[in-house]
């Protein structure tokens, strides 16, 4: 995974540059979504989302060597203290049994992914323990077993 860092200074500037005479609008409609009321400038508003706002798979083309490793993407989290915390939250939700069950559900052909339960021990391996501890009792305290497996006290 590369760096955005300082090569795609122009490439932020050419974005933000033609938004910058209506910036505080545009930060005050883009603040309020889901729209709790009118856009003050609903045109603009607009016209960033379609510039601005590329597909996250853009993004992940952008950004991967390649984007289909998975692992290779958590390795790299796990390099950065508060992105491998946010991974395991996210990691947490995504293993709800609940979610599981509806996935399962929802695509009946399709086998298990395995990927998140194969991405916690690099993981809850990267930060300490009590830390992981909080988020798993807060998100999905079915995973505490796991925990204790991956990382004893």
């Amino acid at each position: 995974m590369r760096s955005p860092g300082t090569r795609d200074a122009g490439s932020y500037r050419r974005l933000v540059e033609p938004f910058l005479p209506k910036w505080d609008a545009l930060v005050r409609d883009f603040m309020s979504l889901p729209l709790t009321a009118l856009p003050r400038d609903p045109l603009t508003l607009a016209r960033f989302g379609l510039v601005g706002l590329p597909p996250s798979t853009w993004l992940t083309r952008r950004f991967h060597d390649d984007p289909d490793d998975y692992d290779a993407g958590i390795r790299y989290v796990a390099e950065d203290h508060d992105a491998t915390l946010v991974k395991i939250a996210d990691n947490a939700h995504n293993s709800l049994p609940e979610r599981v069950r509806a996935l399962a559900e929802k695509w009946p052909d399709k086998p298990p992914v395995t990927r998140y339960a194969d991405a916690r021990p690099v993981l809850y391996s990267a930060v300490p323990r009590e830390e992981v501890q909080q988020i798993l009792e807060r998100i999905n305290p079915h995973l505490l077993a796991e925990l204790d497996e991956i990382v004893p006290e």
